[in-house]
């Protein structure tokens, strides 16, 4: 009986470990990104970083994303891995002062990293507002009040002029507007702008679109009748 135990417990042995090896075969390796350190730049800075992988595959696609693109963007040097190297640089490129979040994207891994964007030590040059809005007359446009606000009188500046994207965080009214003429001056923490503008413009309040009075009138069961007119004034197109 010991002996038939004994063939027993070392055929168990044998099982148990034909069971392991079979299972660490089928195992996969993970594609990996390794670690990216943070960085600083200052404006209009540029700077390349190698960028490694670990269980490179064939023909990964390779991209890089900000996460806010007016303060830093980022580039690869590769579009797809097609030589399964797993090495490939980052372009990265300061825009303006802020801090913002790059991913690197190696076929379905990636990896942030944040770069913080400091001043270069330069002033930058304020825009003269009446040289920037070519465009002055507003020509003729409606709001909800008897005279336009600044947001109203900012969306026909940037109609008209199509370059530019002025905003009540720069500018403000030079004075109370009319309906005739607005006055824009840049606000004194304007990084942007300076002066001021004089506008022309036609401006007009809204008027409410009302439905004539339709008079009640009694018809009998299959009785035909005549249209009925009805009236609608300041209809909008």
């Amino acid at each position: 009986m010991k002996k038939l135990l004994s063939i027993l417990a070392a055929t168990g042995i044998v099982a148990t470990t034909g069971i392991t090896v079979i299972s660490c075969g089928t195992s996969e390796e993970k594609t990996i990104i390794n670690n990216i350190d943070d960085i600083t730049l200052k404006v209009e800075e540029s700077k390349t970083i190698e960028v490694t992988v670990i269980n490179p595959i064939d023909d990964a696609s390779i991209s890089v994303i900000s996460s806010d693109t007016t303060i830093v963007t980022g580039k690869s040097s590769l579009e797809k891995d097609t030589k399964k190297e797993g090495k490939f640089n980052v372009i990265v490129t300061a825009l303006k002062e802020g801090t913002a979040k790059l991913t690197v994207k190696y076929g379905d891994a990636a990896k942030d990293f944040t770069v913080k964007v400091t001043s270069n030590g330069e002033t930058p040059q304020k825009e003269d507002l009446n040289n920037v809005i070519k465009v002055k007359d507003l020509g003729v446009y409606e709001g909800v009040g008897d005279l336009p606000t600044i947001d109203e009188v900012l969306k026909q500046v940037n109609t008209k002029n199509s370059d530019l994207n002025l905003s009540s965080d720069d500018v403000e009214f030079d004075g109370n507007p009319t309906a005739s003429q607005a006055k824009l001056k840049a606000k004194t923490t304007s990084t942007n702008y300076t002066g001021n503008a004089t506008l022309t413009q036609t401006y007009s309040k809204t008027k409410a679109t009302t439905i004539g009075a339709v008079g009640d009138k009694e018809i009998q069961m299959g009785e035909k009748i005549d249209p009925i007119s009805v009236t609608v004034a300041n209809s909008k197109s």
